[in-house]
Formats: structure tokens, sequence, C-alpha cells
């Protein structure tokens, strides 16, 4: 039920913004602000009520055609890049994302601590020191985290200020109804209330040990000069 009241009230504010001329074979014109969180800036978005910016064009197709499959672009056959006419939008399989969803394993692990969110999607590509999958990006584009690119590649941009997170807890997982958007306050409050925060010698920054902070406590305490515990 609410999904159909958030697909009604995204109806209702996204024709308020496009022009329709008399004849529907025409383009019709996205008229709201452009984007300039987008790769482009030209498209124009407007956002849902968890607060993702979805592209015009993806809208219009969601709203005639339904959701658009996993690994698939919405492409505009007039080139018009503020067109929503929805005859004139078409899909074809993304290069990345044919190339992305190749190195995915749709039958990982399903995490002890949420099985109701059913297995993980495996990311089998290059991994990083710190556990993240990590994607070459076309064009000398540089590099970007696989989790990113699935959320990317299923609901478009990601909002300026906001994180990709993980339900699941799972770094290398890429299932795109496992991850969510919040802030980095919003990601340090999920690792405290989790307890997967590093603290005291696991983070990886620490140079000393728990037993090697009590000792320099006691010494300090009794006086002993920091310098002397230094050597």
């Amino acid at each position: 039920m609410r999904a159909k009241r958030s697909i009604s009230s995204l109806a209702e504010r996204f024709w308020l913004h496009v022009q329709k001329p008399g004849n529907p074979d025409e383009c019709w014109l996205w008229q709201c602000r452009s984007d300039p969180n987008t790769d482009t800036g030209r498209y124009g978005s407007i956002s849902d009520e968890d607060r993702r910016g979805l592209k015009p064009h993806r809208v219009s197709w969601l709203l005639h055609f339904g959701p658009i499959p996993t690994g698939e672009y919405v492409r505009r056959s007039c080139r018009n890049s503020r067109c929503v006419n929805p005859k004139h939008l078409y899909l074809v399989q993304d290069g990345l994302a044919r190339r992305f969803w190749e190195k995915v394993d749709r039958n990982g692990p399903t995490q002890a601590h949420v099985p109701h969110l059913g297995n993980c999607w495996t990311w089998t590509g290059y991994l990083m020191p710190e556990g993240y999958g990590q994607v070459a990006l076309p064009h000398n584009q540089g590099a970007a985290l696989s989790h990113q690119i699935a959320w990317q590649l299923t609901h478009g941009a990601i909002p300026e200020g906001l994180w990709v997170l993980h339900k699941c807890d799972n770094r290398v997982c890429v299932r795109p109804d496992h991850l969510f958007l919040g802030t980095h306050q919003d990601n340090m409050a999920d690792m405290d209330a989790k307890g997967r925060r590093p603290r005291g010698e696991s983070a990886p920054w620490s140079k000393l040990t728990e037993d090697q902070v009590r000792t320099i406590r006691t010494l300090s305490a009794t006086g002993v000069n920091v310098d002397d515990i230094a050597e």
C-alpha cells in the first residue's frame, strides 16, 4: 500500500514539471532544474521519498512500463536530453553494467544476524585491502566501490552528501536491496550500534597494543617522565 502511495505521489509531482506539446509524438520536455550532482548535469532530477535523486526519463519509464530491470539503462531515440516522452524511450544493457554483473555471484552467503534479508550477492572482482570491492570505470575515469556502482546501476545517481551503506554488513555484497543511503554520521552510528567500529589495537591505525597502553598509563600515574616511557 505504501509503495502505491509513493508511486502516486511521485507521479503527481513529476507531471507538474513536464511540458507536453499538442502532437503526442513530439518530445515531452522536463522543465525542472538540472542536477549538478549527476555525471552530466543536463538531465534534471526529481527526488523520491528516500531522498534518492532520480533522472526524469527513468521516472517516465517507471510510471509507464514498470521497474527498470537490473543492469539495463533507459535511452532516448530522439537524443533530446530533456525528453521524457515514453514513446521515445527504450532499454539497453550498458557496457559497464554488463561487465559489472558478470562479476557478481548471486548465490552468496546469508548473514546470520540478518537472515530475513536473504542471501548476499558477492562481488568476485578486485578487492581493496579494506575488503571492499572496486570497479574500474570506462574512459579513464578512475575507479569506484562495487556497492556504489550497484546502487547507481539500480537507482541512479547518489545524492551529494550521502553514502551507500550495507544492511547486511557484508563489504563485498552488491545486492541492491541490501543497500541503503545515509550520511557519514548514519554510517558511524550504524557501526557503533553493531559493534563494528574498530577500537584499540584492532584499529588499522593503532601503533600500540592495549597492554602497552595500560603500562604507559600506569607509569605515567607514578610520575615517570614521558620521554623515559618512550625509551
